[in-house]
């Protein structure tokens, strides 16, 4: 028997001491999370990309499963937005680049913000590793006497040679893969979050991996190593970067790239960031204002104990003084709290107001292009409608790129509206970036104050939307 196979039979053996007693089905009712796949004692070799297959359960629903390989996050599941399933099934891709032990680890995340106790599994992965053929020694040249003393020959085996691991990555979200490292070129395809690639250079810069794309067919593509976790990239060197293509005739420049604000939410190493504010410290009693927060590089955002998205708003109408708490787990276990405290004033005692006749203008609805990659063409389509009880007059729409932006990227006139009725429009640009970017916009309605209304305080709707390369 080959020593390098009796030595991974070992490790297989005790591997499965290990963990056999931790590897089970899912159990039936209440929370649990288990590791479906790979099962203990599994051969599993390095730079083979491994099938995890994870299944979790709640009671009161699933929000999302993540894979964890050595302390650090490689893999997050969400459920599909508006449901939690009682159970979700999800299958990540994981590919070791070197032999050695890896303790692999599945967290599930209820949606009553609690987590089952996280299941863990170790793998014993084994190189790849030519086998070297034994070689008969050269005869040994001794005088006649001795030879009758002299033992045989005896067959030699070179040590074996481990295969050079070779140079890779995963992609830590669905990545853009472009014909050259940046923005500027076209774009060939995506690189799916999860899935891996070989690399077979970089930029000058470090910051864009050149990889074969799509795998085993020769041809190249570039992406932003921002997002990708890498491997055995000590000796990868620099490729020929070709020329920005030239801007077709009749284009329209698209907008200079932003200032990135932080690294990929999705990103294990994105930096932690928590904003928590109210559009009002003190309010009326009956009157509601809106919670903001604004949270990444995290494992989880709890409001007054319920499980929210890192990026949201919520309107809150208290009767009394009241303290809203949000409870932020970041990524390295530890957590912290941020409070915003809403003043309730008494009533007014008001006089009963004269009914008159006015329009009232609101934005009724601003959505946009989901889910946009940086240099995909995006749109924002704006309806308005007059809710008052009489037609309005001309009046302008304006669209801003920022809600703090001191002018409007888009702006258009509608003559008039009558009473209940609504009026569209959409407008289209193309926005590059290099990195994740964050944008929060605005629609307002008559924004140059045209028109007298029966109310003057919602004229305007957000709208927040996130890229990625």
């Amino acid at each position: 028997m080959h020593r390098p196979k009796f030595f991974f039979l070992l490790a297989l053996s005790f591997v499965l001491l290990l963990t056999a007693c931790t590897h089970s089905k899912l159990p039936t009712g209440g929370s649990a999370i288990v590791i479906e796949s790979p099962a203990p004692g599994s051969a599993v070799f390095s730079n083979d990309t491994i099938d995890v297959k994870v299944k979790a359960a709640c009671g009161s629903g699933v929000e999302r499963v993540e894979l964890w390989v050595n302390g650090a996050a490689i893999g997050r599941a969400d459920a599909p937005q508006g449901s939690y399933p009682k159970e979700l099934p999800v299958t990540f891709k994981w590919m070791p680049t070197s032999a050695g032990t890896y303790s692999l680890e599945a967290r599930g995340y209820c949606h009553d913000g609690t987590q089952p106790s996280p299941f863990p599994l170790v793998i014993s992965v084994a190189p790849k590793t030519a086998e070297a053929s034994p070689t008969p020694a050269p005869p040994t040249s001794t005088p006649p006497a001795a030879a009758a003393a002299t033992k045989e020959p005896t067959a030699t085996k070179k040590p074996d040679t481990p295969v050079p691991s070779v140079p890779s990555l995963v992609a830590a979200v669905d990545l853009n893969v472009r014909t050259g490292p940046g923005t500027d070129y076209p774009k060939v395809g995506v690189l799916q979050k999860g899935n891996s690639a070989v690399i077979t250079g970089k930029d000058p810069t470090g910051a864009w991996w050149q990889i074969e794309f799509p795998a085993d067919t020769g041809r190249r593509g570039w992406v932003a190593a921002a997002y990708v976790s890498p491997s055995n990239v000590e000796n990868v060197q620099v490729a020929d970067v070709p020329p920005i293509p030239s801007e077709a005739p009749g284009t329209t420049p698209a907008p200079p790239t932003a200032v990135p604000t932080s690294p990929p939410e999705a990103g294990e190493g994105a930096a932690f960031q928590a904003n928590f504010w109210s559009d009002k410290a003190s309010i009326f009693n009956g009157q509601c204002t809106n919670l903001h927060w604004d949270v990444e590089g995290v494992q989880a955002v709890y409001l007054e104990g319920a499980g929210v998205a890192g990026h949201g708003s919520k309107q809150v109408c208290p009767s009394a003084n009241k303290t809203y708490t949000l409870h932020i787990v970041k990524s390295d276990g530890t957590a912290e709290d941020r409070h915003v405290t809403i003043n309730v004033l008494p009533s007014l005692s008001l006089p009963t107001p004269v009914f008159t006749l006015k329009p009232d203008l609101i934005v009724s609805s601003f959505t946009s292009k989901p889910n946009p990659h940086c240099g995909d063409s995006y749109w924002v389509h704006i309806t308005v409608k007059n809710v008052g009880n009489v037609a309005a007059g001309s009046f302008e729409v304006y669209y801003y790129w920022s809600s703090s932006a001191p002018s409007p990227m888009r702006q258009s006139t509608v003559s008039g509206l009558n009473a209940g009725a609504t009026w569209s429009t959409s407008y289209s640009f193309t926005f590059t970036c290099s990195s994740q970017q964050t944008r929060h916009q605005r629609a307002v309605v008559d924004a140059e104050n045209q028109v007298p209304e029966s109310n003057e305080s919602n004229n305007s709707k957000d709208l927040t939307t996130i890229w990625t390369p």
